[in-house]
């Protein structure tokens, strides 16, 4: 498996889990191809890798490093809104 460097200098893994094309199955977790539309691997490589837009900006600058208590506070969120998410389908059935 190649490496490809962005152009900000950043070494990325040539594989699936790097590619534009990845998608992912939320209520499966299967990681999807959109061009093929089949279950692929994290480090599977086809032909049609193309690197995807998040990691060809990796290297820009101008993001943030969020604190530890700010990251806590989103997770909690998630849960929380998950948790009623399932009450709410429960309820409907």
């Amino acid at each position: 498996m190649g490496t490809y460097r962005n152009r900000w200098g950043i070494e990325v893994r040539i594989c699936c889990a790097s590619c534009q094309y990845k998608d992912y199955d939320r209520k499966t977790g299967e990681r999807l191809c959109t061009l093929t539309q089949r279950q692929v691997e994290s480090q599977e490589l086809c032909d049609e890798w193309h690197l995807s837009q998040g990691l060809a900006m990796a290297g820009v600058g101008g993001g943030e490093v969020k604190s530890l208590e700010y990251l806590r506070e989103k997770f909690n969120e998630c849960i929380i809104t998950t948790n009623k998410e399932k009450e709410i389908i429960d309820e409907d059935n």
